[in-house]
């Protein structure tokens, strides 16, 4: 057999040696996961959760593996007396290494509307 017409030279470039089918692209995915709780503590009674919700972004598809970055938000109000609601709003979201700064002033914005619409929307169910 000539030197030139051995197996693995034969192989297609980007293939995997053992099986020969197409290698995984290199490309990365992240996700955008976003959460939201509020929660009603009353004096003398376990503590109750008023409103829940999840969010998932669609799959984002990157060149090189993506930063993550991540935070919260929390904010508690006394609504009566020994009676308080607490919001938490996190989110995680992956972003390019070279645009964390605007990442987190993007995902700020939005977590901080979230807390302020949730807060609004408990103010009105609250005063049932």
């Amino acid at each position: 057999m000539p030197m030139n017409d051995s197996p693995a030279l034969r192989r297609k470039k980007g293939t995997s040696k053992k099986t020969g089918r197409k290698k995984a692209s290199s490309k990365k995915v992240g996700t955008r996961k976003a959460s939201v709780r509020a929660s009603r503590k009353r004096e003398g009674k376990p503590e109750e959760e008023v409103h829940s919700e999840d969010e998932q972004g669609r799959p984002e598809v990157f060149d090189e593996q993506p930063c993550n970055i991540g935070f919260s938000l929390a904010r508690t109000v006394n609504v009566a007396k020994y009676e308080s609601v607490k919001v938490e709003v996190s989110i995680h979201s992956p972003c390019a290494a070279g645009e964390v700064d605007e990442c987190l002033d993007e995902e700020f914005e939005w977590a901080s509307g979230k807390l302020t619409e949730v807060l609004k929307r408990l103010d009105i169910d609250l005063d049932d």
